[in-house]
């Protein structure tokens, strides 16, 4: 016969064996989900072209633009990412998991002080 201090350890070994498992399957779900094809990059900066060169710079005046160019695309700050959210139905589908594993919380623990009182009652008989 098992002693409540072992079936504790039991109900909590299953208990933690089941969050994790748990939350490898949420992990998995969402990765499934989160794959995605990327976003389209974003649009060109509506710069206008360079006119046409029509007569011949030097070297160092073309060198000059570049490096001018050069630095303010280094400069400029990209916008944040957006964030993204959960949709709806993956907030109701975590929801109804929480409320799945506290109800076995819930259930595991009855059973277990029913078991307890059921043994104090056979014992009480011999």
């Amino acid at each position: 016969m098992e002693t409540p201090l072992q079936s504790l350890r039991l109900f909590l070994l299953c208990f933690v064996f089941f969050f994790i498992s748990a939350s490898i399957f949420v992990d998995s779900q969402s990765q499934e989900s989160s794959i995605t094809p990327p976003p389209p990059p974003p649009p060109p900066f509506l710069n206008p072209p360079p006119p046409p060169l029509r007569v011949v710079e030097s070297n160092k005046a073309i060198h000059e633009k570049r490096r001018k160019k050069w630095r303010q695309r280094r400069h400029h700050k990209h916008p944040p990412p957006p964030q993204q959210k959960l949709n709806m139905g993956k907030t109701v589908g975590l929801f109804f998991a929480a409320v799945a594993a506290a109800l076995q919380v819930v259930v595991a623990a009855f059973l277990l002080f029913k078991r307890r009182q059921l043994l104090l009652k056979i014992n009480d008989r011999h």
